[in-house]
């Protein structure tokens, strides 16, 4: 996924100068504002895909990526990641007593704010995804397929139509931009 952030980044920034002869760079403010929005996703990401074991090594990553000390924002990338409760809180107690008296933090990070996690919203991964994000040792993926029914339930189906509409988007934005190329080399 951050490889598609990073191609829908390049197709953002493009468009002001989409169609143009003589293309000029974008604006640096619009440039500004598309690598401050896309920077918090690609964050996010990256907390997503980091391990949890060990437990320090998260709150670390959590303090350079996020840099805040909110449990309630640290705990929306435990369930982000599809944590269980139980598992949650030997995370939550390691981050609290390592930022307990971190001066350095800010209270709450912007990034996290706009994000409200749901009850509807978790469960509607397939109960095998957040393994390819916390475990990502071989035999985590060979779990993750076999795990796998033909046909799912309503909510696999439902998350497996999202990441296709997200594919189909990056698919066509990339097709463009190689159609473009190609036209710039024949010339």
């Amino acid at each position: 996924m951050l490889l598609d952030i990073h191609a829908l980044k390049t197709s953002i920034l493009e468009m002001p100068t989409m169609g143009m002869e003589n293309p000029a760079p974008p604006p640096t403010t619009f440039t500004k504002i598309v690598n401050k929005g896309i920077g918090k996703i690609e964050a996010i990401l990256k907390m997503i895909l980091t391990p949890h074991d060990p437990p320090e090594g998260l709150s670390e990553n959590y303090i350079l990526l996020i840099g805040d000390k909110n449990i309630n924002n640290f705990q929306k990338i435990l369930e982000l990641k599809g944590l269980r409760r139980n598992e949650q809180q030997q995370l939550i107690e390691q981050f609290q007593q390592r930022v307990a008296d971190d001066t350095t933090l800010s209270e709450n990070s912007n990034i996290l704010s706009s994000i409200n996690i749901s009850q509807s919203i978790a469960p509607s991964l397939p109960s095998s995804f957040p393994t390819l994000f916390t475990n990502p040792s071989p035999s985590s993926n060979a779990n993750y397929q076999s795990s796998q029914t033909i046909g799912g339930s309503n909510s696999d189906k439902s998350a497996a139509n999202k990441f296709e509409s997200v594919r189909k988007i990056m698919t066509v934005s990339w097709r463009r931009n190689d159609s473009s190329n190609k036209k710039e080399d024949e010339k």
